[in-house]
């Protein structure tokens, strides 16, 4: 009888395990969204409040004092991302109203002017001094990230200045140095973007591999050391102590691996 209920128990630790794992998944499918459109960017966003006077997909987003609104300088400081209506990966946490979507990292389409002549693949992209509008950086300074695609300029500087277009762009903010603006930009590109595919790749490796680990090798640790209490009743506390253990151990490998993967997409 008192191994019976020592199997109850420990069936339940078990049950208690499982209920974690679908915990988790739960909180990934109900707070990430996975999105398939035409114009689709491959990144990963999160929803944050924007502030501006015009607030479009694909204007560029910087942090201030006051929290996050669309550039209105060029070369402005704190460049976070730019916000996607249609981000690959996206993170929703609490109220999304009046927030939106801004792409910190991958590829995303972003509004750009021509003022600074043609922009070519791999050539930096900055902030303009029209709201949420980016442009190719000439100087050292903040930038969003690198173009991934060409675009060309006409030969009347006026002309340019009023051209807008939407280009793909590798997010990355940083700050442009000499050599990514003397030619090293292909360079950046090569780096930058298969490097985010890559990302994707890996992150996805890391989660199954820990998802796997976790369920089914302390899983069935668990389910054994249940087995081995029906056999060896006056050992059921150590073997009790070796399920937790396993149980906590599967739970910490899951969290770090999720954690993990997401910090990866970033």
């Amino acid at each position: 009888m008192k191994t019976i209920k020592i199997n109850r128990i420990n069936t339940r630790s078990f049950i208690l395990f499982l209920a974690c794992f679908y915990s988790l998944f739960v909180f990934l499918f109900t707070n990430v969204q996975i999105n398939f459109a035409q114009d689709q960017s491959f990144g990963f966003s999160s929803r944050v409040i924007v502030k501006g006077d015009t607030i479009l997909d694909g204007y560029i987003v910087a942090s201030n004092e006051d929290g996050f609104s669309t550039t209105t300088e060029a070369y402005q400081d704190n460049i976070i991302g730019v916000i996607t209506e249609n981000p690959a990966v996206e993170l929703n946490l609490g109220n999304t109203e009046n927030t939106y979507p801004i792409a910190t990292s991958g590829e995303a389409y972003v509004w750009v002017s021509l003022a600074n002549g043609s922009i070519k693949n791999g050539d930096p992209i900055t902030s303009s001094p029209w709201e949420g509008i980016g442009m190719k950086a000439t100087a050292v300074g903040p930038i969003l990230g690198m173009a991934l695609e060409d675009v060309k300029a006409s030969e009347d500087n006026t002309e340019n200045e009023k051209t807008v277009t939407k280009i793909r762009v590798s997010v990355n903010p940083t700050s442009a140095n000499q050599g990514a603006l003397s030619g090293g930009g292909i360079a950046g590109s090569l780096k930058t973007g298969p490097q985010s595919l890559l990302s994707y790749i890996v992150s996805g490796i890391i989660l199954l591999a820990t998802i796997s680990i976790s369920l089914f090798y302390f899983g069935r640790l668990s389910m054994k050391g249940v087995e081995a209490m029906g056999r060896n009743p006056l050992a059921y506390k150590r073997i009790q102590f070796g399920i937790l253990a396993n149980l906590l151990a599967g739970l910490l490998i899951a969290t770090v691996g999720i954690g993990a993967a997401l910090y990866i997409m970033r």
